[in-house]
């Protein structure tokens, strides 16, 4: 959060300046403008999703900026280890296609049909 709180500092400065102002004119609280950090496990990974405050112009420099700082911190970082799961294709089954007929489950079915090589 050190690094979000840092990047975005002025940008809270500014919008604290303004929540008066929406306070007035929309439901809207102070603790919006504070940057929070939402933890989620999934089954190969955890993802955090991190809320704060930027300018909508910039919000795509803003998510890099803060991208990279942290992609250093953790390369720097010899305790923690990325790793992501991966899955190998090693082949595909053998698609044929089937003319439909009298004997032919899929008779009038134009699609291609799985034929597995074991029935034959």
């Amino acid at each position: 959060m050190e690094i979000v709180s840092r990047i975005t500092r002025q940008m809270v400065i500014k919008a604290e300046e303004e929540i008066p102002t929406l306070e007035r004119k929309y439901f809207f609280s102070k603790k919006s403008t504070e940057t929070d950090v939402y933890v989620k496990l999934t089954d190969n990974w955890i993802e955090l999703t991190v809320r704060y405050i930027t300018e909508a112009r910039t919000r795509r420099k803003t998510r890099n900026r803060i991208s990279l700082e942290i992609l250093e911190r953790i390369e720097g970082a010899k305790e923690i280890k990325i790793a992501s799961q991966t899955f190998d294709i090693v082949g595909f089954p053998e698609l044929q296609l089937r003319k439909g007929g009298a004997g032919n489950p899929n008779a009038g079915n134009p699609y291609i049909g799985y034929q597995d090589p074991s029935d034959d």
